[in-house]
């Protein structure tokens, strides 16, 4: 530990010397207890390593820490609060060129800001920094799914992945990414997904969100729904209010045969989404009171019977510019 403070040896050896002595003592147990020998340089190149990749994890994690500060300040945008009840997860990611790696964090708060779980890694092998967002997508969903994290919301600095998730028709050759993402984000309860600072995608019960305002710069459509058993028939509302609650647009109709109050909230959703693309409603929350279709849209494959659904839903959401 002396070695380390001493001012004479450069900073990239006195950081190798923790990294040293953990492999000696691992090596020394492998022998012991399993037989296995290493020889010195073997214990070197792996202390290299495992340095290097410490380092640049800390790299990133001094990183998102002075975007944090950053945020903070008057004249960039603030970090917003995620809905009552729901967690934000950021995403940060660092890529070096020349070592052809990257390092990934993820740090989760609750609606008060509070850090409530954080973690790092190194990847190798990363020949660009889309590759590292994406590896850093892939690894921080298991991590939430891991830990049970669920209700929580995705925000990472890249605007091309929300794409993938939110409109892959538009994206035809990310069809395995998509697909990769897709298969992890449906283990999680209730996920949305953002890039830093704003929600991307966001259906939750109204009972949970109508006190929420939309981030600034965005909108929120309520979608209200009402249906008659005896004639069959049903109503449907949308109100669109801006960050300051003023109504900005709504509108109303009714719908005849139908047979259900599932099958009235349905068809209000595709109606609402159409209305929302025609008036060029982009930069939108939706807001609904139904715990069924906001699963059918995150969740898919646990809904297989519903397929139809989620397809002619998707197909309107991939219109709006989100």
């Amino acid at each position: 530990m002396l070695m380390m403070k001493n001012f004479f040896i450069p900073e990239e050896v006195g950081n190798l010397i923790p990294w040293i002595v953990w492999y000696l003592w691992k090596f020394r147990n492998g022998i012991l207890f399993e037989s296995r020998s290493k020889t010195a340089t073997e214990v070197v190149v792996k202390a290299l390593e495992e340095a290097e990749f410490w380092l640049l994890a800390q790299k990133n994690d001094e990183l998102r820490e002075k975007e944090e500060l950053e945020a903070m300040t008057v004249v960039r945008k603030s970090w917003s609060v995620p809905p009552r009840g729901w967690l934000k997860g950021n995403i940060g990611v660092d890529w070096n060129r020349a070592q052809v790696r990257s390092g990934a964090t993820w740090v989760v708060r609750d609606e008060r800001g509070k850090v409530r779980l954080h973690k790092r890694r190194a990847f190798s092998n990363i020949r660009s920094l889309e590759e590292a967002k994406y590896q850093a997508m892939l690894w921080t969903l298991e991590s939430f799914h891991s830990h049970h994290l669920d209700r929580i919301i995705i925000a990472i600095d890249d605007a091309t992945l929300p794409s993938i998730v939110l409109r892959p028709r538009a994206w035809p050759s990310f069809k395995c990414q998509h697909a990769e993402i897709m298969k992890r984000m449906e283990k999680i309860s209730y996920v949305a997904l953002g890039t830093s600072f704003w929600l991307m995608e966001l259906f939750e019960n109204e009972e949970w969100m109508s006190s929420v305002v939309p981030p600034r710069g965005w909108l929120k459509g309520n979608i209200g729904v009402d249906w008659n058993r005896g004639q069959v028939r049903s109503g449907a509302t949308w109100v669109v209010r801006d960050e300051r609650g003023k109504v900005r647009l709504h509108r109303r109709r009714a719908f005849s045969n139908i047979r259900s109050l599932e099958g009235a909230k349905y068809q209000a959703m595709l109606w609402a989404l159409e209305s929302f693309h025609s008036h060029h409603l982009d930069r939108i929350i939706i807001a609904i009171d139904d715990a069924t279709l906001p699963s059918i849209v995150l969740r898919p494959r646990a809904w297989p019977n519903f397929k139809c659904q989620h397809a002619e839903i998707m197909k309107r959401m991939e219109k709006i510019v989100w």
